[in-house]
């Protein structure tokens, strides 16, 4: 009788441990939100061509001022004379605009790391 038990523990354990909990009731449907049809962003493409024209212009003014400082770094380097603290700050500015110049040609990708932020946020939905 005591095995007998004991295979009925082993067994109800079981069943209750692999029961699919799957099956319990679903929670009510969550209130549909209300959507403005004068509202400017609609959707998660309005987000991207928005954040893609602020990007364009802040971009534009980034390459000028960069086209900018390497000339000046030039002029700097050039009208030293062989004085070696002008041609250090030349070279040190010239460094500085290789760096900017390389994260402004990184932040290009930005735009396609929000745009997949904003498509798993869509859950699932393609932009």
């Amino acid at each position: 009788m005591q095995k007998m038990k004991k295979i009925f523990s082993i067994i109800f354990l079981i069943l209750v441990l692999t029961i699919n909990f799957s099956y319990a009731q679903k929670g009510p449907k969550p209130p549909e939100i209300p959507q403005d049809p004068n509202a400017p962003i609609k959707k998660a493409q309005d987000i991207m061509d928005l954040i893609g024209g602020i990007l364009e212009y802040i971009s534009i003014i980034f390459w000028v001022l960069a086209v900018a400082g390497s000339f000046y770094a030039g002029y700097l380097y050039l009208s030293a004379f062989g004085n070696e603290e002008k041609t250090a700050k030349a070279k040190k500015m010239l460094q500085y605009v290789v760096i900017a110049i390389a994260i402004g040609l990184m932040a290009y990708g930005l735009p396609q790391l929000i745009k997949s932020f904003l498509e798993i946020g869509d859950r699932g939905v393609r932009v």
